[in-house]
């Protein structure tokens, strides 16, 4: 995965939540972005510290299984937690076993999770309230 024309890319140093990142959420909010998509190691850590103040901040939060895995947790109980704890929708993995098992991360998995987030497009959804994922 690679940026797309005119995407900003924010790189975390030592901080597991890309909210932390100098400009990330300003970002955001000059875009009115309502909903991230979030990928990258570790699910336990970085993806969730990030759905996690997302959440808190009003935003709506996918999670790409496929795309994560995870430190210290089984990757479908923190990904479970998410979901219930957070509202985060979940991809559906695009064929069985094909996500990372904990402690074995895919090579190139972390293109934007781990030391980037990525600010996604502006599509008008609600807040956190709100437990109908935008489409």
């Amino acid at each position: 995965m690679a940026p797309g024309p005119g995407e900003r890319v924010f790189t975390k140093y030592a901080c597991f939540d890309a909210f932390l990142s100098a400009g990330f959420e300003d970002h955001l909010r000059a875009r009115a972005t309502a909903h991230l998509v979030l990928a990258g190691v570790y699910a336990d850590v970085c993806v969730d510290s990030t759905a996690r103040t997302a959440f808190q901040k009003g935003f709506h939060v996918t999670v790409v299984p496929d795309c994560t895995t995870s430190l210290h947790l089984p990757t479908p109980d923190i990904l479970g937690f998410m979901e219930r704890v957070y509202g985060a929708r979940l991809l559906p993995r695009t064929a069985p076993g094909c996500g990372a098992t904990p402690h074995s991360p895919r090579s190139g998995s972390s293109a934007r999770g781990e030391g980037r987030g990525r600010a996604d497009r502006p599509d008008g959804g609600g807040g956190p309230g709100d437990r109908d994922p935008p489409p």
